[in-house]
């Protein structure tokens, strides 16, 4: 005869035995020791009031460190862009070898630094000074056309320089570099510069204003002038023809067309005698010049003077009446 128990599962206490043996699982699992490379990024810090890092660029960002611990806790490690902290609170001027180990991570005691890759960095500080050097003014680039000399005057002769000791060393005058406009119609100005300095080095003041002279070559310049009769009061008795002429100048290079000296220019004809002329004459023209301006071509350069039409008339009837 054959008797069968039939078994009951308590699944609440079954469930709970499972859960406990996957958490004593992943316990042993965590507890393994292991061993891996990270990634840490090198953080300067410290740095002493009046020095200055002059390597700084060159030095690698992040070393490599194989580290050894616990399973669950090196997995904890990846993405925490962990820093190794320098401190450069007793260096000395110059090249300093700086040796890295595992005081300078803010890992705990559960961690074995087995290796650091490089184990080593060699910074260079310098001490920041003060010095006084020779400051001379330079443009950039050739005078524009028309400009045959331009003299650049600077507000001081020199300049205080302050950065590294090194670098300031091998200074012995600096240049305020001056950039030209396209054109110059003036015969002096003031133009702002630019002081070319070397990587941390800083001048004082930063910015300087240089004054410009300039000489230009001399340039045309074309006028027209109405013909004035001299004595003038023969002016309203006689006519000129033509009544005006074409003048070519040569003028400074800083002259328009607005220049009040221009107003000084005059074109004039001499009449020979005390005694209005008869006949018509031929004459030459003179110009009466500012002394900055000299005549290249007057057209015409002779004009025809006469009597007045009405002039010429009433002469006319006079001339008759006296010979009857």
């Amino acid at each position: 005869m054959t008797f069968s128990k039939k078994i009951k599962i308590h699944w609440p206490s079954a469930l709970l035995s499972v859960l406990l043996a996957l958490t004593v699982c992943f316990a042993i699992a965590g507890r393994e020791r292991v061993e891996t490379w990270i990634d840490v990024r090198l953080e300067i810090k410290d740095v002493p009031e009046g020095y200055v890092l002059m390597n700084g660029n060159s030095l690698p960002s992040s070393v490599e460190v194989r580290l050894r611990g616990p399973s669950g806790l090196i997995r904890n490690l990846a993405g925490q862009n962990m820093p190794m902290l320098i401190s450069l609170s007793n260096i000395e001027p110059g090249y300093n070898l700086i040796n890295l180990d595992g005081n300078d991570l803010p890992l705990s005691g559960a961690f074995d630094i087995l290796e650091i890759n490089p184990n080593a960095v060699e910074i260079d500080v310098d001490q920041i000074v003060e010095k006084e050097v020779k400051l001379e003014a330079r443009s950039t680039h050739n005078p524009p056309p028309g400009i045959r000399k331009i003299e650049l005057i600077l507000p001081q002769n020199t300049i205080l320089l302050t950065g590294p000791r090194k670098v300031l060393e091998k200074i012995t005058k600096v240049e305020a570099l001056v950039s030209l406009p396209a054109s110059i119609l003036s015969r002096e100005l003031i133009l702002p510069s630019y002081i070319s300095l070397p990587q941390g080095v800083k001048a004082s003041p930063s910015h300087l204003n240089v004054r410009l002279q300039v000489e230009g070559e001399p340039k045309e310049m074309i006028v027209q002038r109405s013909v004035s009769l001299t004595p003038s009061t023969s002016q309203q008795k006689l006519k000129v023809n033509p009544p005006a002429v074409t003048i070519t100048l040569q003028v400074p290079f800083d002259w328009n067309e607005k220049n009040p000296a221009l107003s000084r220019i005059e074109a004039v004809v001499e009449l020979p005698g005390n005694e209005l002329p008869q006949k018509p004459l031929k004459l030459p023209v003179k110009i009466n010049l500012p002394k900055e301006v000299k005549v290249l071509s007057i057209k015409p350069e002779n004009v025809t003077v006469e009597l007045t039409d009405g002039f010429l008339q009433s002469s006319r009837i006079n001339g008759m009446d006296s010979r009857n």
